[in-house]
Order: C-alpha cells, then structure tokens, then sequence
C-alpha cells in the first residue's frame, strides 16, 4: 500500500506496534475489543493483511472505529468488517487467520478463548497482551493445546505489557515459564530482563513500606519477599544465559 494511504492512520503506540509486528503478513485478522480501530486500520493500510474484523462489545467505540474506517479509501475500508459482540462470537469458523485481543485482563481472555472453542481451533495465531493475569491466560491456552512462538515484554507509556504469539503445539513447561513466559525466557532480547529489574525496584519498596506498617502486614512482607527471591533466582539465571 502507497504511503498516501497509510499516512491517514497514526502512528501505532509502542505496545500495539509490538502487536502488530506478530501479525502474519497476507492473512487475515479479527482485532476483539478493537475500540477505537486503529491496529486493523493500520494493518489494511500497509498492506499487512487482506481483510480484517473489528469487533468490540462497545457500541460507542465502534462508532469510533467506523468514523476511522471511513476516512480510509473505499477499496481498503470495504475490506474491515464492523461487528458488535461479545468475544469470538462474532465470528464464523475459519473465518481469519489470526485473533488479537489487547487491552484485557488475562481471565477476560481466558473467558473469551473458553466460551468458543470451535473457533479458536480453526486459529491458526493468536496475538495477545494482557493487562494482567498472564499466568493463569498462558495456563488455560496450554490446556488448550497451544503454545508460544514469539513474545516481547514492552514498556509503554511507564507500563510494561506482554506481547505474545500463539500458535497450536505441545511443549514443556515449568511454573517460571507460566509466570514470565516461555519464549521470554528465552530470548535475551525480550526485554524480559528490564520488566523484572523494574518488578524486583517497586517490591523491595513495598516490602519496606510494609515492614514499617503494623504487625498485620507481617503476611504482606512474607508475600513480597517470596516474590522478590523468584525475581532474584530468574534474573540470575537470565544473566547466566547472556
């Protein structure tokens, strides 16, 4: 796509510019929870994929996304669908290559995957990243029969976010790979080793705010300083593998 046409979408942020990287080219894309539409419309504009579904249970942020969509040349904005629904419901089986849900609570995800099976196995990528809860979301997708192929921890706007690529397999994996994730663990490059220095600064903080609390808080510390040891073990072992 010429650069007249993507020029009329901004600019990605750090986090969805990650996720957009995890899109497969020339295939197709359903964005859940898209709100205001931008990453199908900056995915159609470049040329990235073929035709894309931006789906939100939001009514008000669809008008949003059609608005958007609208300001895109009619051979690119005929090729987005507008849905309004919940989840995956909004599609037919094999419809798209490739689901991205962003800007979620890893349950919500784990809702969402669970409540419509027959569609996430005709999937063959799934682009996610979780506000928080991505445990027990890489737990439940493990179950499910997938696996992690690509992923990067991204810092954007002074928050750090996961950004992971799904695909269906089989492969082993320990409660620190739940926790951190898999392929972070084991990509130097992840920014994995950022996220937990970041982590490992605001609990040692918290800790000590709790030690001055009162006695009550003794739990707290006992938390904190169990969470502070597996930070300390993982970074050891992250600098081990540099």
């Amino acid at each position: 796509m010429d650069g007249y046409v993507t020029s009329m979408v901004p600019a990605l942020c750090t986090r969805l510019a990650a996720v957009a990287a995890l899109v497969p080219e020339d295939g197709s894309v359903a964005d859940i929870g898209t709100d205001h539409g931008l990453l199908p419309c900056f995915l159609m504009a470049s040329g990235a994929v073929t035709h894309a579904v931006a789906s939100d249970v939001s009514a008000p942020s669809l008008d949003k996304a059609r608005a958007r969509i609208e300001r895109l040349p009619m051979d690119v904005r005929k090729r987005i669908a507008v849905r309004c629904g919940d989840g995956l419901s909004i599609l037919e089986p094999g419809e798209v290559s490739t689901v991205v849900i962003a800007g979620m609570g890893g349950q919500t995800m784990c809702r969402i995957l669970q409540n419509d099976v027959a569609i996430v196995e005709g999937i063959s990528r799934l682009v996610l990243s979780p506000n928080c809860g991505a445990e027990s979301m890489r737990r439940v997708l493990v179950s499910l029969g997938w696996t992690d192929v690509q992923s990067a921890m991204v810092r954007d706007r002074a928050h750090f976010y996961p950004v992971e690529a799904w695909e269906q397999g089989s492969d082993s994996w320990t409660d620190a790979d739940f926790r951190w994730g898999r392929h972070m663990r084991a990509d130097p490059g992840s920014g994995l080793t950022q996220f937990l220095m970041h982590e490992y600064t605001r609990l040692l903080a918290a800790r000590e705010a709790a030690r001055r609390g009162l006695d009550a808080a003794a739990a707290a510390v006992m938390e904190l300083s169990e969470e502070v040891a597996r930070i300390e073990v993982e970074l050891l072992r992250l600098r081990d593998q540099d």
